[in-house]
């Protein structure tokens, strides 16, 4: 059945789904907060979160008007890149592209995931960075490159 509908798409990060309204993920983690993305996007952000052993310096969610939650923007600690790594892997199978050579760390990977769903993934190793862009984000595209190309903190 896999080789019929492609491979898998991504559907959530850290429980947030796309398509999730502001709300939903304000009730999910409530010690965010609101803010307000350069496109004009509405953004929730999580400072200093881990879960399942990864540690995130910061975490953006922003919505669309009409599709709710559709990007998601993360920032990892180094010693957090090799298991972000391997759960994209596991999620959504190899990259489509991947800039490192065999046998380097995932520190010094980067990688790209084009989904059948419509969904793209970027991770970047050396700045510490994953973006997730829903079906539904194609406003949100200029944000995700923006972040994407600003230092670590």
């Amino acid at each position: 059945m896999l080789g019929l509908v492609g491979p898998p798409n991504l559907t959530s990060f850290l429980d947030v789904r796309f398509g999730d309204s502001f709300y939903r993920v304000q009730n999910r983690f409530p010690s965010g907060v609101m803010e307000t993305a350069p496109y004009g996007a509405d953004t929730y952000r999580l400072n200093n979160i881990e879960v399942d052993s990864i540690r995130y310096e910061q975490v953006k969610y922003e919505f669309t008007t009409y599709s709710g939650m559709q990007l998601v923007m993360a920032r990892f600690t180094p010693d957090s890149s090799g298991k972000v790594l391997q759960k994209l892997i596991q999620a959504v199978g190899p990259p489509s592209e991947q800039n490192s050579s065999k046998g380097s760390a995932p520190a010094d990977t980067q990688a790209f995931w084009q989904l059948p769903h419509g969904e793209r993934v970027v991770f970047d190793g050396p700045k510490r960075f994953v973006a997730m862009l829903g079906p539904g984000g194609g406003p949100l595209k200029q944000d995700a490159i923006e972040n994407e190309a600003l230092d670590s903190p």
